[in-house]
């Protein structure tokens, strides 16, 4: 045959006669690039498409030297009536982007953000190239339309820090939206949903039961006005703010991506770095659109995007990738369609920089270069001067509305719970405010109040659902208009309850954590962020989202002390009957096992008296004593 494909674990081979793969070459003006690219699934792909782009123009050739006839030829044409069919196949419906975000925050800190993104167009559902197949059997399996998950360590501190990237609330945070459904079939569907997880990132979702879990109701538009969602019935939202994270959540969250482990700029999420951060943060967002017919999917489109944000010490000393994150990069991720670096920088015509070839950008007066590193291994020599990292000029500013939350009073009643909402924008700011309240808190709802400036508010309420012992928390949804440059306080007053001694943690002598609250509000234009840095590097791909997105602040999570019984108590009642059973079994045993006999004086024999005994010794120690060197002195 003079046209031979063979797939084997990582080659192929196309063409059997080295003569007419020339002539096909010189005849297409192009060639036939056969890369050790890894057994993948779109290797065979790639390597037909290559063919058919190169077969249409090397046809008289291939027919003047292989000498067809009349009827190879009409056989011919229908081989690449097919292989122009494959060209069509072929077109790009996955790709992988890897970015790396390396910015100077005020405090002198660094902020390290890395954004992973799968862009998939598939027309089956259960089929991945690059999205990872665990996550998308278990979406698929659960009729899951978006997931925002998040694992975070420390606290983002938004009152220093200026915003660059999303930032998650302390603990563990979970939100999906299903396909319509049923109550109860949405339900089933998110404990199986919570456990699936809990297995594939060794994290605690499967606590998140139905004390912990909400359902968000309320969305807010850009204009200001909020509506229903259209399927809030089928979303569902729930706090872990106790998670702990480390390196065990680490390693499942790497492996979801093409790359693996050790490729690319995933090689650089060292966990001996990233652990010791000031903050930290690993987050997953799938968001799917699907095109239906008849209530069944005929084509998925999914997007991925993986982050880790990171709050590091800066560096001291001449700055590189490798010298940063105690680790290089061995091996390029060659999936990737690109593999950028960006890094804010003090000044762009550093001579530093200006041997760099890599595109410079000055966005909102902030300088970025940014490298868009392919399959090379560049990255590595990417080596700049501590004076053009560090200082730079705060270019980046704070969001303008910001949250504090803290508990006023003590003791275990009439307390108070207390959020700090700050305007600093010359306008006035429509903000939506959501509060989880667990139900171990006795809150009073007809205490809520906004006090601004000294005066009080009005504030609408747009949900309210009351808490219910040991089956449902409190959750609120209040839209707020604060006004400009002034500071607002909404504060409830609430009583701490007393729990069975069951329901309390191994850890009751910590305290319970309270969930964060959230504001969600849309920001000015000309805030920078990464998606505007990345827009205007020409590192991003179209908008996946028709939208505009919201901004969503957390305020803190605050630890409470519940009344406690004293567990230690059986451990010390074990502790005195074991003692006192030890003291008194030897004489109880004696008196109830041996048995008494009356015997004369005479059988006892002679008693020695043991006061004559001890002074018959006594006596006679002194005597020796008092004697000895007389006796010396009679001797010699």
């Amino acid at each position: 045959m003079p046209f031979k494909q063979g797939i084997g674990n990582e080659t192929a081979v196309i063409m059997n006669s080295s003569s007419v793969l020339e002539d096909v070459r010189l005849a297409s003006g192009g060639q036939i690039s056969v890369k050790r690219l890894g057994s993948q699934g779109w290797l065979r792909n790639r390597l037909v498409c290559e063919a058919a782009l190169i077969w249409p123009a090397a046809l008289s050739k291939l027919m003047t030297v292989m000498g067809f006839t009349w009827c190879s030829k009409v056989v011919l044409e229908v081989l690449i009536l097919h292989l122009l069919f494959a060209v069509y196949s072929c077109r790009p419906r996955e790709q992988f982007l890897e970015e790396l975000h390396l910015i100077s925050l005020n405090s002198r800190h660094t902020l390290a953000y890395f954004k992973f993104t799968i862009i998939s167009l598939n027309k089956s559902e259960n089929h991945f190239n690059f999205f990872p197949n665990a996550l998308g059997r278990v979406l698929n399996a659960y009729n899951v339309t978006e997931l925002h998950l998040s694992l975070t360590q420390g606290l983002w501190r938004s009152h220093i820090w200026p915003h660059y990237a999303p930032t998650e609330p302390t603990g563990a945070h979970l939100l999906a939206t299903f396909q319509r459904d049923t109550a109860e079939r949405t339900n089933t569907n998110w404990n199986r949903l919570v456990h699936s997880l809990s297995g594939l990132f060794c994290a605690s979702f499967s606590q998140i039961d139905s004390t912990r879990t909400v359902t968000p109701k309320y969305l807010l538009f850009a204009n200001g006005t909020q509506n229903i969602f259209s399927n809030y019935a089928s979303m569902r939202y729930g706090m872990l703010p106790s998670e702990n994270v480390c390196t065990e959540n680490l390693t499942p969250w790497k492996k979801l991506l093409p790359c693996k482990l050790n490729r690319g700029l995933t090689a650089l999420l060292n966990p001996r770095r990233l652990f010791n951060a000031h903050y930290v943060s690993l987050a997953v967002k799938v968001t799917k659109t699907c095109q239906e017919n008849n209530g069944q999917c005929l084509s998925a489109n999914w997007k991925l995007v993986q982050s880790v944000t990171a709050v590091l010490d800066s560096y001291k000393g001449d700055w590189s990738l490798q010298n940063y994150f105690f680790v290089p990069i061995q091996q390029p991720c060659n999936i990737a369609f690109k593999s950028a670096v960006i890094v804010q920088v003090k000044d762009l015509k550093s001579s530093s920089i200006s041997t760099l070839s890599a595109s410079r950008v000055k966005v909102n007066g902030c300088n970025m270069i940014g490298l868009d590193s392919g399959r090379d291994l560049f990255v590595n020599e990417l080596s700049l001067k501590m004076d053009d990292v560090y200082p730079v000029t705060s270019c980046l500013s704070r969001l303008p509305v910001l949250l504090n939350t803290h508990v006023l009073g003590v003791g275990f009643h009439h307390l108070t719970l207390k959020h700090r909402i700050s305007n600093e924008a010359p306008n006035e700011m429509i903000v939506l405010f959501r509060q989880t309240i667990p139900w171990i808190i006795r809150v009073y709802f007809h205490t809520l109040t906004l006090i601004c400036a000294g005066e009080k508010k009005s504030f609408e309420i747009l949900h309210y659902e009351p808490a219910k012992n040991r089956l449902k928390p409190h959750y609120f949804e209040l839209l707020i208009r604060v006004p400009a440059l002034s500071v607002c306080h909404l504060q409830i007053n609430f009583d701490k309850s007393l729990l069975r001694w069951t329901e309390y943690p191994p850890d009751a002598n910590r305290g319970f954590m309270l969930p964060a609250a959230s504001l969600l509000y849309y920001t000015p234009d000309f805030k920078v962020d990464n998606d505007a840095v990345s827009k205007a590097l020409n590192f991003s791909q179209k908008n996946f989202d028709t939208f505009k997105q919201p901004v969503q602040v957390y305020g803190e999570s605050l630890l409470l002390n519940l009344p406690t019984p004293d567990f230690s108590m059986p451990y010390n009642v074990i502790c005195l009957v074991c003692t006192v059973v030890a003291l008194i079994f030897g004489p109880i045993h004696n008196v109830t096992t041996k048995r008494l006999v009356l015997k004369h004086r005479r059988e006892l024999g002679s008693r020695v008296n043991l006061r004559r005994l001890f002074a018959y010794f006594k006596r006679n120690n002194v005597e020796c004593v008092s004697k000895f060197p007389v006796q010396e002195e009679q001797t010699n």
